[in-house]
């Protein structure tokens, strides 16, 4: 429940097809509102509104256990299917992310949550101060491997390469910031190329700015990468370039 465009969106693709691959019936519990364009069809996409809706989606479904990646209104909804209708519901919440408000409904849902599935050391640090039963949490693992160790030379006419891979959106990635510094690398003459691999709802503004600032010859957008493409596309970069205004620390 709660899908969104980039990592969270690859980790529940591969999560559903293993599933799938062991005869687990499921679907995506997606809000209508999201800038979602699911492409695989491992489960049924179900569009969700508000809360009174998501309660209706869930039961209709009949699922029997919920996993959602963001403490809002799917979740809420499936916390109130447990307390008052069906109190066998089990509900799983994958925190992707360090943001306090996620901790603050964190705490608020607890009593009904039955595992807490935990992607970082920053992350579970900070739950163990909510959690009073430490057998609640889960880690997972969502790792890139270590990229292989090369040595690189470098010439007066070498171009600086430059990555970023993540989901393409203003709100918290801040990725309209990377044309500025597209701009300003410009201006200072600095020979560069930026390769941008990701997808969402601030990619056409991407292309828009690169075209109207006749930036072709030096950004790049790649689209979403398969994960396990993840390596070869950081085996040349010089410099790894995040503008987010918070991480989960993953």
């Amino acid at each position: 429940g709660g899908l969104v465009l980039g990592g969270v969106e690859r980790w529940c693709f591969q999560s559903a097809q293993m599933l799938s691959d062991n005869n687990v019936q499921g679907g995506y519990l997606v809000p209508i509102n999201a800038a979602v364009n699911i492409q695989e069809n491992t489960f049924e996409v179900i569009r969700t509104g508000d809360i009174e809706d998501c309660i209706n989606k869930i039961l209709n479904c009949g699922y029997r256990c919920i996993v959602c990646n963001f403490p809002f209104e799917i979740m809420m909804a499936a916390c109130i299917i447990k307390r008052y209708i069906a109190k066998d519901l089990k509900i799983i919440l994958a925190i992707h992310n360090d943001h306090e408000k996620f901790y603050k409904m964190c705490e608020l849902w607890n009593p009904y949550i039955d595992e807490f599935w935990i992607i970082s050391d920053v992350i579970e640090k900070k739950m163990m101060d909510i959690v009073s039963q430490p057998n609640k949490m889960k880690r997972i693992g969502w790792n890139v491997g270590p990229v292989e160790n090369k040595k690189k030379e470098y010439f007066r006419d070498s171009k600086i390469r430059i990555g970023y891979a993540g989901r393409l959106t203003k709100t918290q990635k801040r990725v309209d910031l990377l044309i500025e510094l597209a701009i300003s690398l410009k201006k200072r003459k600095v020979d560069y190329i930026l390769e941008i691999a990701g997808c969402g709802d601030a990619y056409d503004m991407l292309n828009e700015k690169m075209k109207w600032n006749s930036l072709e010859d030096s950004v790049i957008l790649l689209g979403m990468l398969p994960h396990n493409e993840i390596n070869h596309f950081w085996q040349d970069k010089d410099v790894y370039i995040s503008c987010s205004e918070y991480e989960g620390h993953s």
